[in-house]
């Protein structure tokens, strides 16, 4: 059986550019970046080589797709960010 989910994903290729992004998803739901994280426990974010780490972890518990959504503004930024890891398959 096929198993999957819809995951939120912010990849960056440096943590600077996760904390750019981070900042401005924040501001835009009139948050701190601490705050818009903490409340998606579930998010997928980091550089590219954590958010590798997560998608791992989850394809190592059964999972074997996900639809990824990505900040909206910077979905270029994101699928950068992730081209190492879908070639890595």
């Amino acid at each position: 059986m096929k198993r999957g989910g819809r995951v939120f994903s912010m990849p960056g290729k440096t943590r600077a550019a996760v904390d750019a992004v981070l900042d401005d998803v924040a501001r835009k739901a009139n948050t701190t970046r601490e705050k818009w994280y903490a409340d998606r426990p579930g998010a997928i974010v980091g550089t590219t080589d954590q958010v590798a780490k997560r998608f791992a972890d989850l394809a190592a518990g059964g999972v074997d797709h996900a639809n990824v959504m990505l900040p909206y503004g910077h979905e270029l930024e994101g699928i950068e960010a992730l081209a190492p890891i879908a070639s890595d398959r």
